[in-house]
């Protein structure tokens, strides 16, 4: 089964409502849910590598803790997993847990993109608009939000169209059209 935002949501949720008064890190039960979720990712479960995470993040049964977000992360981000690879790129770009790099933001987000996940084609766009670790390029910006927009909901779908707008005021009729041409001619990439 493929995991979703929606389904770490849940995870999520369902671990703190368990919780009396919060106070995960002292429940026994989570510490059981990490060495089970350990196990798991030491024999090659990159949903349980990326889970691993969550809870580094949230404290849920360990301490937060960003380094240990980052390396249960890229340990998911390098197996394919598009949710990690975006959250990875995210704390690069961020310089949360690791050293501020927008070359690995990119590096993160363009696989992440590849796959489809509308979260990173919107911050690679951004990327490209404000020439983050690449030269500024207004036709890129327009593609990754255009696809952004096409793969997202609601508010998120919004905020992508919008941005995207704003990019097209800058840019001539030929770019327009040449940045709308690149996102329908593209094509996702499936990770490992």
């Amino acid at each position: 089964m493929k995991y979703s935002r929606a389904l770490g949501a849940w995870f999520l949720v369902s671990v703190a409502a368990c919780v009396p008064n919060g106070e995960l890190q002292r429940h026994a039960p989570q510490k059981s849910l990490n060495e089970t979720l350990s196990m798991e990712a030491d024999n090659g479960d990159t949903e349980a590598m990326y889970l691993l995470a969550l809870t580094r993040k949230y404290g849920i049964g360990v301490e937060q803790d960003d380094a240990q977000v980052a390396f249960y992360l890229r340990k998911a981000a390098e197996r394919g997993h598009a949710i990690a690879q975006f959250e990875l790129g995210l704390m690069h770009h961020m310089g949360k847990g690791v050293p501020r790099d927008y070359a690995e933001a990119l590096r993160w987000y363009r696989m992440a993109a590849e796959q489809g996940d509308a979260d990173a084609q919107f911050s690679l766009g951004v990327m490209y608009e404000l020439g983050e670790g690449v030269p500024k390029d207004y036709v890129r910006a327009y593609m990754w939000l255009e696809l952004a927009s096409l793969g997202s909901e609601g508010e998120r779908q919004k905020r992508a169209a919008r941005y995207r707008d704003l990019i097209a005021k800058e840019m001539t009729r030929q770019q327009v059209s040449d940045a709308r041409r690149l996102a329908q001619d593209w094509e996702p990439r499936h990770g490992e």
